[in-house]
């Protein structure tokens, strides 16, 4: 009987450390699609997102914070490069630029009206976040 009940706690604790390790693993995924998805399809956006996502690790900013902080990041960045385009004559819109601008944490949805409000529109899908459309009558 004794071997019994030690493979059982082996086995047990086996588990439990996996479904640690994997949420830890999907809930870094899940923050970095995040970055990724404020910066549309420009690859130094991407790339400066992904630091700042570092970054703000690094600080220890708390996960709930993390959007807001990350739209915040995508608002400046964008501004940035909208102020380069207004001087080019371009309008100043990048990807995605009014659907970074006055959304998300004021809508108490921590963060994820940024995301459906088209920054995430590189599948024909769709996204999860994808706010739904009432029918055209």
């Amino acid at each position: 009987m004794g071997w019994d009940i030690a493979i059982v706690v082996l086995v047990s604790a086996l588990a439990i450390a996996l479904h640690v390790i994997l949420f830890v693993v999907f809930r870094r995924w899940m923050d970095r699609d995040l970055a990724l998805s404020f910066a549309g399809d420009d690859p130094a956006r991407r790339a400066r997102m992904l630091e700042r996502l570092r970054a703000l690790r690094r600080e220890g900013v708390r996960r709930r914070d993390l959007p807001a902080r990350l739209e915040r990041e995508a608002a400046a960045l964008q501004g940035a490069a909208g102020g380069a385009a207004d001087a080019a004559g371009a309008g100043g819109q990048a990807v995605g630029g009014d659907a970074l601008r006055g959304q998300g944490s004021a809508t108490g949805d921590g963060g994820c009206a940024g995301i459906s409000a088209g920054t995430a529109r590189s599948s024909s899908r769709g996204s999860i976040f994808a706010r739904r459309q009432p029918p055209q009558r």
